[in-house]
């Protein structure tokens, strides 16, 4: 069964009417490129398949182009001239540095860098293997935003509990007076307490004791 084929668009030069020396799709099908067949121009004509309008043109040397190819998959065309030079065609594309290391800045000029006072310095790797050391041996702090308030119990010091704790033996024949008086007067602080009526189990009591000072017994008689 014969094909029938229907012409879909028809591209050509309306201005100089310039017949075509080499044509071919792009790697992608979606361009059709034809090479114009000039004594006085070398220029190259790409179409959209789809539209069928002309989109680019390419303009070379003043040299008769002979025949253009397309590159099956880069957007590259290659072209060749009647003194037997050969040119190549691509896209212009710019290198994006900054997609490279992040924080790059791209300068348009040239400008004065000054960099900070230690940041060219070399330092000794024992040094840094020291400070890592310490770093790592280092005692951890878990309270960096001070101690958390579950952490803090507070106990309430019962005063049958300090009596237990408290108790002296006074010795007549060598405490001083005036250390029994104030001993006395601790007794009675701590009667006081017991007597008071309110409770409060917020509140910590705490009686710092008299410092008794060591005392010689007197001894009678001579060696």
């Amino acid at each position: 069964m014969p094909l029938h084929f229907q012409a879909q668009h028809k591209f050509q030069d309306l201005v100089g009417r310039t017949p075509w020396s080499g044509i071919a799709f792009s790697g992608d099908g979606e361009y059709i490129m034809g090479g114009a067949a000039h004594d006085a121009g070398h220029n190259i004509y790409i179409w959209s398949r789809d539209a069928g309008a002309l989109t680019k043109i390419l303009e070379g040397p003043r040299e008769p182009l002979i025949f253009a190819v397309w590159h099956p998959i880069q957007p590259q065309i290659v072209s060749i001239a009647a003194s037997g030079d050969l040119f190549l065609w691509r896209t212009k594309w710019t290198e994006i540095w900054s997609a490279y290391a992040p924080g790059f800045e791209e300068l348009d000029e040239n400008v004065v860098y000054r960099e900070r006072e230690d940041e060219f310095d070399l330092e000794d790797e024992h040094e840094l293997t020291r400070k890592k050391q310490n770093e790592e041996e280092g005692i951890v702090n878990v309270f960096c935003n001070g101690p958390s308030h579950n952490l803090l119990i507070s106990h309430k010091l019962r005063s049958s509990t300090f009596q237990e704790s408290c108790q002296w033996t006074p010795f007549e024949s060598s405490i001083p007076n005036d250390i029994q008086n104030n001993i006395s007067s601790l007794s009675s602080a701590q009667d006081d307490m017991q007597s008071d009526e309110y409770d409060d189990d917020d509140q910590v009591a705490l009686i710092i004791t008299p410092i008794l000072a060591e005392v010689q017994p007197e001894v009678n008689g001579s060696l």
